[in-house]
């Protein structure tokens, strides 16, 4: 029997101001228990470049996140499968975070990138830290933001410049 077709899977961001201070592992073992519950689970490492997904897992696939958004291969491809039967679409650990695809190629990401999440309940998304363009584009798209923080000064500190940046871009979150 198939599974009933969702118009859109909710999604969560899993952010943080600075670096360090758990996020990965939050959204890996959020994801992880989701899909454990029965939920069909997306696990997306949007920290492009920097990725600790696959780390954490100790395993890659031959594709990324990046090599779908600039062409190389479907998204679909880039899937290999995670804890408790979730599907994981892992960042590449290259140092190419710096890299973006041209307008024309990146609308045609988007649209496969939506084809596929319509195939899962839920997206866990961990993103990069810090306020960066790209990554304030990646969570104000979540339908929920899980923002990350440590008891310490400075990730406090960059947890409130985070959370200013995005109510910026998106008040109702």
């Amino acid at each position: 029997m198939g599974r009933r077709k969702r118009s859109k899977a909710r999604s969560l961001a899993v952010a943080s101001g600075k670096g360090g201070v758990g996020k990965s592992c939050v959204a890996l073992n959020l994801a992880a228990e989701m899909a454990g519950r029965g939920e069909h689970v997306l696990l997306v490492d949007g920290d492009l470049g920097l990725g600790n997904i696959g780390l954490l897992l100790g395993s890659g696939g031959e594709w990324t996140f990046e090599d779908a958004l600039i062409g190389r291969c479907a998204a679909a491809a880039a899937l290999i499968e995670g804890p408790a039967g979730m599907a994981v679409l892992m960042a590449s650990t290259e140092g190419t975070a710096d890299f973006w695809p041209d307008a024309a190629t990146l609308g045609s990401a988007i649209e496969d990138f939506e084809r596929l999440a319509e195939r899962f309940d839920a997206l866990v998304i961990d993103t990069g830290a810090g306020v960066a363009a790209k990554t304030v584009d990646l969570v104000v798209a979540a339908d929920e933001v899980l923002l990350m923080v440590t008891p310490e000064p400075t990730a406090i500190a960059d947890a409130y410049a985070a959370l200013k940046a995005l109510l910026l871009r998106r008040p109702d979150l």
